[in-house]
């Protein structure tokens, strides 16, 4: 997890595996990503909290997330 450099958000974070195994981006996860996915969401939960950050994600189109 790093510091975006072209932050479009106050707080934008990356989140990306060293090993992708073919998952490039998230519209082409298989159901053999489910776990690799699993794991990068609840690294995420733990970390936020260290650094003073809600655990969301905008839900609605135009929230502002984009991949």
């Amino acid at each position: 997890m790093f510091k975006d450099i072209n932050p479009k958000a106050p707080t934008h974070l990356l989140v990306i595996p060293k090993k992708r195994e073919g998952l490039t981006q998230l519209r082409k996860a298989q159901p053999d990503h489910a776990s690799l996915l699993g794991h990068m969401l609840t690294c995420i939960a733990k970390v936020l909290p260290c650094l003073r950050l809600p655990c969301s994600v905008p839900d609605a189109p135009g929230d502002g997330f984009s991949v």
